[in-house]
């Protein structure tokens, strides 16, 4: 459902790119697959790395809809995640204090994923 909104990020990213760049790479003898990977990833890693970040933080909410609506978080509790069980804790049974722990679990568990991620992909940034 998101499939626009990164394709828009990456279209852009390709388009801010500057065809002379690729011309010089042309000239040189570069293939159509040596300029993908020595001039197109590299520019646009930030645009990688930052939609990376996203997908990460909006996967953590992704099964939450889907599983509410289809089984509420199924039969004996056999498809509840984390996130239905923290809206039962609220909505169902009141208990305010101990869903916000859930939450703020939630939150704590994808900021770690998120600054892992933001580590791991972290490399010399190209201008042009």
């Amino acid at each position: 459902k998101l499939l626009g909104f990164y394709m828009v990020l990456f279209i852009a990213a390709v388009l801010n790119i500057p065809n002379d760049l690729y011309e010089a790479a042309r000239i040189d003898g570069a293939s159509e697959f040596k300029q993908t990977f020595k001039i197109t990833i590299p520019l646009m890693w930030e645009v990688i790395r930052t939609s990376l970040v996203f997908f990460v933080c909006t996967s953590c909410s992704v099964g939450f809809q889907v599983i509410f609506m289809m089984t509420t978080g199924g039969p004996d509790r056999a498809s509840e995640i984390i996130t239905t069980y923290m809206y039962k804790q609220i909505v169902e049974l009141s208990r305010y204090g101990y869903g916000s722990a859930l939450g703020v679990a939630v939150l704590v568990i994808t900021m770690v994923i998120a600054l892992i991620l933001l580590k791991v992909t972290e490399r010399e940034t190209y201008e042009f």
